[in-house]
Parts: structure tokens; C-alpha cells; sequence
């Protein structure tokens, strides 16, 4: 969460029962995007939140690699997608990465802020 803090990238949090989680990234071209996620935010960390945000995250990745204007993916592996499920290359990549979360925590850090763009965070209880 502190990279996309530093990023400026809006987290916001929506509760959700106590077993589903689900996350999702949102961009316009030529900005930092919002990182929505719906877990039971009271809980503490799992790994199973873990690798939602590592997944939605790899997602913040493609979008800076397509310098914010589009989400390009990165060449990483795309083996480690649920099997019988057909995917863009960008969903592959985030499910291969999911498991990964210090692979993408390193990448995250080389990458700059935008110029000129705020910081915010929201937490939504």
C-alpha cells in the first residue's frame, strides 16, 4: 500500500464479507489510477489479500509501462493463470505474479512518480 501511496495511485477500501475478496484497477490515460478493493478490511493481513493486491498491482505496473496511457503488459511469465480459463496476457501475467509479492514489490519501487501529482490513500472502514 505504500507504493501506490508513493505512486499516487487511490486505494479505497469496501467492505465485503468475511470470505470474498475482490479487487480491480481503474486508469484514464495520463494519470495515476484507483485501486479498488472489497475485503473485510478489519481483518488482519492474509495471504490471500496478499496476492489480491499483488495481482492488482502488477495491474499499476502494465499502466506505467504503457506511460499512463495504456496498460501494456510487462513480458513476465503467464503459466501461473487458473487452468480452463481463457485471459488477456494482462490478467495472465497479474495471476502468475499474484504469488509472487516481493517480485512485484521490486518493480513497483523503480518506478517515479508522476509529475505534479498528489499522494492520496482512502480507507474506508
Amino acid at each position: 500500500m505504500a507504493q501506490a501511496q508513493r505512486l499516487g495511485v487511490l486505494v479505497r477500501w469496501q467492505p465485503l464479507g468475511p470470505t470474498t475478496l475482490e479487487g480491480a484497477y481503474h486508469a484514464k490515460p495520463g494519470q495515476p489510477g484507483v485501486l479498488e478493493l472489497r475485503a473485510q478490511v478489519s481483518a488482519p493481513a492474509t495471504p490471500e489479500l496478499c496476492s489480491l493486491i499483488s495481482h492488482e498491482m502488477v495491474h499499476v505496473l502494465q499502466h506505467w509501462r504503457g506511460q499512463l496511457q495504456a496498460l501494456l503488459p510487462l513480458g513476465w511469465p503467464t503459466d501461473g493463470a487458473p487452468p480452463g480459463r481463457r485471459l488477456s496476457v494482462h490478467e495472465a501475467e497479474a495471476y502468475t505474479a499474484q504469488s509472487q509479492p516481493q517480485l512485484v514489490l521490486a518493480a513497483l519501487r523503480q518506478l517515479q512518480p508522476p509529475s505534479g501529482r498528489g499522494v492520496q490513500i482512502q480507507l474506508k472502514p
